[in-house]
């Protein structure tokens, strides 16, 4: 099982440069980020696709503050599921009952999934290969603190289209973009790729970069499918999707 986590409130990875101060100042006097938290995770295993990632779009948002996304690939062999809104604090009301009481931060998750099923073989350790499948993000601006204290969830554009990139198992790295409905490349992507086909790099999309997470299953001579997600985050922008592509039949 490959699992992993991207916390922009933390200082763990390349978010910590993009999450950054922005000059709130230090110590207890600094105002919380409006993005709480944003989470990239992925598995594969014998099961559907779909029922894995179901979670995903149930992770305690306020409904209507946020967006979702997914897809998956033609054979559903992989998919890709993201949803990110704002949380809800909950206290002791009037009548000492539990109520919400404020709308807080943003809050998101991104993850992939793979059914092993239809795939077979191993990840090679030479060679290459292309991957063909789908994407789509949301990019998220103007997101902020509103006068009541609250956060604001910005204004967000959905994107999506075709993918396409290359593995190299020689050296163990991947490259590639992704273009929309007018051929026009609207993601680039490049990055690592482990012997066990664990995908580490980056995203570059709508003028911001994210983190990536991806798993690799299958030999592209047999039957072979790739996933993964992404998030990246700056005070005011975030931007959160997931891609799923497979070989062409050999």
């Amino acid at each position: 099982m490959l699992k992993t986590k991207v916390t922009c409130a933390a200082t763990a990875l390349s978010l910590a440069a993009a999450c950054g101060s922005g000059g709130n100042g230090g110590g207890n006097n600094a105002p919380e980020p409006p993005i709480a938290d944003i989470q990239v995770s992925g598995v594969a295993f014998d099961g559907d696709v779909d029922t894995t990632l179901g979670l995903i779009s149930t992770i305690g948002v306020v409904p209507g503050t946020g967006g979702f996304g997914d897809g998956k690939t033609a054979s559903e062999a992989a998919g890709f599921r993201y949803a990110y809104g704002q949380t809800q604090q909950f206290g002791t009301g009037p009548n000492g009952t539990l109520e919400p009481i404020a709308i807080d931060q943003l809050d998101g998750r991104a993850g992939f999934a793979i059914d092993t099923r239809a795939l077979s073989g191993d990840v090679p350790d030479s060679g290459s290969a292309s991957y063909n499948g789908v994407f789509e993000f949301d990019h998220v601006t103007g997101i902020g603190e509103a006068e009541d204290g609250t956060f604001s969830t910005g204004t967000a554009t959905k994107t999506g289209g075709e993918i396409f990139y290359t593995v190299q198992f020689d050296d163990g790295t991947f490259s590639g973009q992704g273009t929309n409905g007018t051929a026009e490349v609207v993601l680039t992507m490049e990055g690592q790729v482990s012997g066990a086909g664990e995908m580490t790099g980056t995203v570059v999309a709508a003028g911001m970069d994210a983190d990536l997470e991806g798993l690799i299953f299958g030999d592209p001579n047999q039957s072979s499918a790739s996933a993964g997600a992404f998030a990246g985050t700056t005070e005011t922008e975030l931007l959160i999707g997931g891609f799923a592509a497979e070989t062409p039949d050999p």
